[in-house]
């Protein structure tokens, strides 16, 4: 009971101080305040959505190089894509649709078309799962690459990023990676 009295005085104590103090704030140090503190927590969840794309991405390229090498083995036979079929059954029951057979095919491709993987550790900061998988339909290396630093270098972050945009005169004003994907393929 003391203690529940107490804890109930410290805490209206606490909140009449903190009031004291934010009323004695000029205005305009408060909305400094505000925008500074704002500022840390967007510049912190930027940091946390990057650390976790770069994570999922190298995680996809890891399982997409197991697959090739102790699956595949660069050939796919019938064998290797029973395999394949059984692992994708069992992982989506474990971690969901992201690991149906599709998916794990797609990763494979992602593994064949990015093998450094100092190269992508760097990308993969960049560029987010479906920028991945927009790139991995491109043939062509030499398209491929160009394509990636097009993006890379010039894209817009934030939403103008994940949605794939590329800025004006890289192929066509404001075209999105599949549609310079589909000129690539048309071009080739």
């Amino acid at each position: 009971m003391w203690r529940a009295i107490s804890c109930d005085f410290l805490q209206q104590m606490r909140r009449a101080l903190v009031n004291e103090c934010m009323s004695d704030l000029p205005a305009n140090l408060e909305d400094n305040l505000f925008g500074e503190l704002k500022d840390l927590i967007v510049r912190a969840r930027e940091r946390v959505a990057v650390q976790v794309n770069q994570t999922l991405v190298m995680t996809y390229w890891q399982i997409g190089r197991k697959l090739e090498t102790d699956v595949l083995q660069g050939d796919s036979h019938r064998y290797g894509k029973a395999t394949m079929t059984r692992l994708a059954e069992r992982l989506t029951q474990e971690f969901g649709r992201g690991f149906g057979y599709p998916n794990l095919y797609r990763m494979v491709k992602f593994f064949l078309k990015f093998p450094d993987p100092e190269i992508l550790s760097t990308l993969s900061t960049k560029f987010s799962w479906s920028h991945f998988l927009e790139f991995i339909k491109i043939e062509d290396p030499l398209k491929r690459d160009f394509y990636v630093q097009v993006v890379r270098g010039e894209a817009v972050g934030g939403r103008g990023a994940q949605a794939g945009r590329v800025p004006a005169g890289a192929q066509g004003p404001g075209r999105t990676v599949p549609e310079m994907v589909g000129s690539a393929r048309h071009a080739a």
